[in-house]
């Protein structure tokens, strides 16, 4: 799912987290969103990633504030 940028009503700008995986990566991006950066993550591979549903879940938290 892809947002486009210049409609983010981010206050804090734009973080882009390269190798998201289930452990690092994730806390990353999840406390990069939780402090109000708009997101970009990006895996290498989908098949063995939890990129989708990290995507899914910071996409619901960002509906639900």
């Amino acid at each position: 799912m892809l947002r486009s940028v210049s409609g983010s009503n981010s206050s804090r700008g734009i973080a882009a987290v390269v190798g998201v995986g289930p452990r690092l990566g994730s806390a990353v991006a999840r406390k990069f969103a939780s402090e109000g950066y708009t997101i970009a993550i990006l895996s290498r591979d989908l098949g063995t990633s939890s990129i989708i549903p990290l995507a899914r879940s910071l996409f619901l938290s960002i509906g639900a504030s």
